[in-house]
């Protein structure tokens, strides 16, 4: 007995990008050469009639891909002379039929024709839609909320082991990506759209993404900044590193752009015609890519994993073994180990602004110690040698180097420990606290004073619960104004 349908059924298949890995690169045919010249592909396009080629992109960022292609395409090889500049093409979603798979992706393109070939040949009533609707979506690399194809790149950068991020050759092959949840809300909307294209790339819109562009934007935002190029025969073997030696360019699908203006929104009020215009768009992610968001998926790949930074301050009276005890502890963590000596070393290394002012510091207390070992008797000039003073960086410079060391990416993923820094609650509060915050303490502070609040009822009290919370009243001590006792006495409740 022959089921029927009530209802129309879509069917959707998630494929890879993987299936165009061997694909042939595809040239724009320049005026004057023949039809031998253009590759196999070419002349299997020629059959078709071409379809003009929507910019899914400003027309000036076209360009700009355009010419760094030419230079990726032109490179001379050693022993070979230097090729004719051609500029290479993005392959369209009407040109599925050329698609090449890498030998362990065959049977994802075997159900890919499969799936297109039934839903060409599924039944339809006189006058109706069919009742199947069969799409195929061909998704590039996914990244974001926890997908593993980027995985060994991101842990690398994370753990900074090894320092230098490698990649494969040269890196100029392009790696188109899509992040997961772009590819849900692309689903989404095929479902509620139901186009007429059967065969979508589901891929961003990253401008060059090249493989060296994304370890690159990867190493910065997480690792140490730097990367190394690897030949291949050094990663054959890792299977992580397989995916990114694809190289193919291609255009996004249509359906990523702005839903059409229907007629009957001519007569809209401005707000509902601009909340309408806002919803018609599609609700981009990542847009950009890796490169763009990699704040983002850093985010995103610490949550996914649950990796929180550990963050451990150590005091103590001198001589009691506090050093020795955060060295092991950074060790064990495998966090930088702060010190004073460390942080000065690495605030007169740096450079910029901040590191111009400590500069300028340093020389002028070298000055002023000259000018007193000048007036120093013989008898003390003998025991101190001006040409080996070096000046530590002042402690009102000391901790911004100490910000600028807790923003930076080993202490902002793993964490650190701090060896006896900073020194009192005053440079804590410099070191950790915004400037906004510093201001309304001090405001409220100086409000205290003249009476305003009553202690433990005041803006100034419900500002420090609101930074340290209820729990954490020791880090202010038993007797800080405007928290009342630590330990409240019978029948008291805490303020």
């Amino acid at each position: 007995m022959q089921e029927t349908w009530d209802k129309k059924r879509i069917v959707l298949l998630i494929s890879s990008i993987m299936t165009w890995a061997q694909t042939p690169v595809q040239y724009k045919k320049e005026p004057g050469e023949g039809e031998e010249e253009t590759p196999a592909e070419g002349e299997e396009a020629s059959k078709e009639p071409e379809e003009p080629e929507e910019e899914s992109a400003p027309e000036e960022e076209e360009k700009d891909e355009a010419g760094e292609e030419n230079k990726e395409q032109t490179d001379p090889v050693e022993g070979q002379e230097e090729e004719k500049k051609r500029t290479v093409l993005a392959f369209k979603e009407s040109q599925y039929y050329l698609r090449v798979p890498d030998p362990q992706y065959v049977e994802y393109k075997f159900l890919e024709t499969l799936a297109l070939s039934i839903g060409k040949a599924a039944p339809k009533a006189q006058n109706e839609d069919k009742k199947l609707a069969v799409y195929v979506l061909c998704s590039g690399l996914l990244y974001g909320n926890g997908e593993e194809t980027f995985y060994e790149y991101f842990k690398q950068a994370w753990l900074q082991n090894p320092a230098k991020l490698p990649y494969i050759g040269k890196g100029l092959n392009r790696v188109p990506t899509i992040h997961v949840l772009d590819l849900a809300r692309l689903i989404k909307r095929v479902i509620r759209l139901q186009p007429k294209t059967n065969y979508i790339m589901a891929i961003d819109r990253t401008k060059r993404p090249t493989q060296k562009k994304i370890v690159t934007a990867v190493s910065k935002a997480i690792g140490t900044g730097l990367i190394e190029a690897k030949q291949i025969k050094v990663l054959m073997e890792k299977k992580w590193m397989q995916p990114l030696q694809i190289s193919i360019k291609m255009r996004p699908s249509d359906l990523f752009k702005d839903e059409p203006t229907p007629d009957t929104e001519g007569d809209l009020e401005a707000e509902e015609a601009e909340r309408r215009a806002k919803a018609r768009k599609f609700p981009w992610h990542c847009e950009l890519g890796i490169p763009a968001n990699i704040g983002k998926l850093n985010v995103e790949f610490n949550t996914a994993r649950d990796l929180k930074p550990v963050k451990i301050f150590v005091t103590a009276p001198p001589a009691s073994g506090k050093s020795w005890l955060c060295a092991q502890l950074a060790q064990y963590y495998n966090v930088p180990h702060v010190t004073v000596s460390s942080l000065d070393a690495e605030g007169k290394a740096l450079k910029g602004d901040l590191g111009e002012e400590i500069q300028k510091r340093l020389e002028e207390d070298k000055e002023k110690k000259t000018e007193e070992y000048e007036q120093m008797p013989k008898k003390l000039k003998k025991n101190f040698d001006i040409a080996k003073y070096e000046p530590a960086i002042p402690e009102d410079l000391l901790y911004k180097v100490l910000q600028v060391k807790l923003a930076s990416n080993v202490c902002r993923n793993r964490g650190y420990v701090l060896d006896d820094f900073p020194k009192n609650y005053k440079i804590a509060q410099y070191a950790f606290l915004s400037k906004y915050c510093l201001r309304t303490c001090y405001r409220t502070a100086e409000e205290g004073r003249r009476g305003r609040p009553a202690a433990g009822r005041g803006r100034g009290a419900q500002l420090r619960r609101l930074r340290f919370g209820r729990g954490n009243r020791a880090l202010l001590g038993g007797g800080a104004a405007g928290l009342g006792p630590l330990h409240p006495r019978p029948g008291q409740k805490h303020a």
